[in-house]
């Protein structure tokens, strides 16, 4: 079905928020990618390199739909900076070292990448656009097991800056943590 064009100026908009984001969720990941501590600790490193392929698809999938949703609108206006494209290069200017916070500052960039793409797929499903409600749904689907990933990498990599500033009374406590977070997700499902 076709979308009436003030929708695709619409679908355009939030559309084009989400690619700078992931703009910027690049370049942060890219920074971070070269710190010694993340290229030390394998299941981070990893991790950090599957987001960055991840986004690089993301972009291409996004300028083919932008392109699309282009030619349909009336009005092409140049996109501006996104609130969240600003916030995501407000935490890349906040550079943490600790595979820990670097951890937390992507989390934190995915989950807002998330509840935008939430957006953009509610404001497509609304608009029935089908195709564009497919692409941020399929953005979707790949960002959730990055975040589940970040829960499981965490307790160890907390754990192993922790031992290496003092002696830690239980430094067993990684394998806990990671089941007492993996049950507060299935017990809030």
């Amino acid at each position: 079905m076709n979308v009436t064009a003030r929708n695709s100026e619409v679908l355009h908009r939030y559309l084009s928020d989400m690619r700078t984001l992931e703009i910027y969720m690049i370049e942060a990941f890219q920074v971070h990618e070269r710190e010694k501590d993340l290229q030390a600790n394998e299941n981070a490193s990893a991790l950090i390199s599957r987001a960055l392929c991840i986004l690089g698809q993301h972009i291409d999938r996004m300028d083919r739909r932008l392109g699309e949703l282009e030619e349909q609108a009336e009005d092409n206006q140049a996109a501006s900076p996104s609130t969240m494209g600003l916030f995501v290069n407000f935490m890349t200017r906040l550079h943490s070292e600790e595979v820990s916070e670097i951890l937390r500052d992507g989390y934190t960039m995915i989950n807002l990448a998330a509840i935008g793409y939430t957006m953009l797929h509610t404001a497509a499903l609304a608009m029935d656009d089908v195709v564009t409600a497919e692409l941020s749904l399929g953005h979707l689907c790949e960002f959730t097991p990055l975040v589940r990933e970040v829960n499981q990498i965490m307790p160890s990599a907390l754990i192993d800056e922790l031992g290496r500033e003092f002696p830690l009374p239980n430094p067993n406590a990684a394998e806990a943590a990671r089941h007492n977070t993996e049950q507060a997700w299935h017990l809030s499902a």
